[in-house]
């Protein structure tokens, strides 16, 4: 493994890290305000319609409500897998910003990016 893929292992399991942490320091309870309402529009989505608390339509764009419904299309119901799936996306971001950093400046630079990227959501 090169150095620069090692660098950027070590963000990716940094940033991983970091978020479990988080998600491990957050109870697994009943979603509130906004998260209420993006897992019930995936709730819907997973019985084939897009629809609000109030039977509304569209009040919220689909994509998070649509990787929710994924995440609990395949895992048990609740929060934690969700904001486990959360936590491997984040950590993927990181490595993002470590290359983006990278291709703008240099490789020194990229990986200081992706360093400082690993903060809880």
């Amino acid at each position: 493994m090169s150095p620069r893929a090692r660098g950027l292992a070590a963000v990716f399991l940094a940033a991983l890290a970091v978020r479990l942490a988080w998600v491990r320091s957050v109870p697994d309870e009943a979603p509130r305000a906004d998260a209420a309402e993006y897992f019930h529009y995936a709730d819907a989505l997973r019985g084939g319609r897009f629809e609000g608390p109030g039977g509304e339509r569209a009040a919220r764009m689909p994509g998070y409500p649509a990787f929710v419904a994924a995440v609990r299309s395949f895992s048990a119901d609740g929060t934690r897998p969700v904001l486990l799936a959360q936590a491997a996306v984040g950590a993927a971001g990181a490595v993002a910003s470590a290359h983006a950093v990278e291709a703008a400046l240099s490789t020194p630079r990229g990986l200081a990016a992706g360093a400082v990227a690993p903060r809880p959501p």
